[in-house]
Parts: structure tokens; C-alpha cells; sequence
């Protein structure tokens, strides 16, 4: 691996992210970030972790701009979903979301764990809880996260179907080996 690649250096930050350590995440993702403009994953992710650490103002900064510059790309319209999410727009946030869209993101973990973010900070918790599970079964097995962490998911926690989910999840957790 090239260490002076550029994507390369924002894997650290990622994996911060998912060890639930969000203020070293940005800390890490602030360096590469604009060596990655090009990227709207990057981007976007970006703007994941400034929410993750409460810095709503700037993650729409990041969403907008990502819009903006970006608007054909999947990236930028989950962007804009999370921003109206954190708005707390839920008929704007909704209104982003189409068939194409869940369908180009709805094959990795990672996005699907977002699309679950969205629809819990929305209050949509059937939806969030679909799209959660949809992340555990492609591998989005981080219990720490999930069950701890992510102070997006907050108002799921106490759902019967997020802890059965979770109980997987743990399960899984416990018993993933390299």
C-alpha cells in the first residue's frame, strides 16, 4: 500500500470512525479530505463523521457542496438525504430517497448503515431497522458501534426488534476470526 496515495490516508480515519472514536476520526479525515475532493465517497463520509461529532453546520457545508458539484452522483444524493435527516426535514430527507438511489448504494454495509442513520434521526424506525438489517447482512457486524456508539441510532436502542438485531450482532461479534 502507497502511503502518500491519497485515498489510502483516509483509511485510518474510516477505521477510527467504525472504533466509535469520531473526534480522532475528523481529527485524521480533516488532513486528507481535500486531497480527496474528487471523491465523493471521501466527501461523504466527510460529512458522516462531522455529524458524528455533532458538527451539524459544517456537514451541510460538506453535503451541499457535494450536491453542488457532484449532483448526478449517487454519493451526493445520500448526501443530501443525511443533511435533511439532521435537519430535521423528514419530507425533504424522504423525498431524496428513490429506487435508483437504494438500489446503488443498498449493496455495501457501510451505506446501508447510513441510510439506517438517516431514517432513525427521522424518526422512521421500521425503515431505520430495515436498513440495519440490510447492513448486518452484508457484514456490518461492529457491535461497539451499533449497540454504543453511533449516537445516531440512539432513539432505536430501545426498540424490541433492534435488540434482537443486536444480539445477532454481538453474536457475530464474538465470534468473527480472522
Amino acid at each position: 500500500m502507497d502511503p502518500l496515495t491519497p485515498l489510502y490516508q483516509v483509511l485510518p480515519a474510516v477505521l477510527a470512525m467504525f472504533e466509535g472514536d469520531f473526534e480522532h476520526a475528523l481529527e485524521m479525515l480533516s488532513k486528507s479530505y481535500t486531497a480527496n475532493l474528487d471523491n465523493p465517497a471521501v466527501r461523504l463520509t466527510y460529512g458522516q463523521v462531522l455529524a458524528l461529532n455533532g458538527r451539524f453546520e459544517q456537514a451541510y457545508t460538506v453535503f451541499d457542496a457535494l450536491q453542488k458539484e457532484m449532483p448526478d452522483s449517487p454519493f451526493a444524493q445520500l448526501g443530501v438525504f443525511y443533511e435533511k435527516a439532521l435537519r430535521d426535514e423528514p419530507e425533504a430527507a424522504l423525498a431524496w430517497v428513490n429506487p435508483e438511489l437504494e438500489s446503488a448504494m443498498g449493496a455495501d454495509p457501510q451505506y446501508s448503515w447510513m441510510f439506517a442513520q438517516c431514517y432513525a434521526v427521522i424518526g422512521e424506525r421500521e425503515r431505520a431497522l430495515d436498513w440495519l438489517q440490510r447492513a448486518v447482512a452484508l457484514g456490518f457486524i461492529n457491535y461497539p458501534l451499533l449497540a454504543r456508539f453511533d449516537p445516531l441510532l440512539e432513539n432505536l436502542r430501545s426498540e424490541p426488534r433492534f435488540q434482537t438485531l443486536i444480539r445477532e450482532v454481538e453474536s457475530r461479534w464474538k465470534d468473527f476470526e480472522l
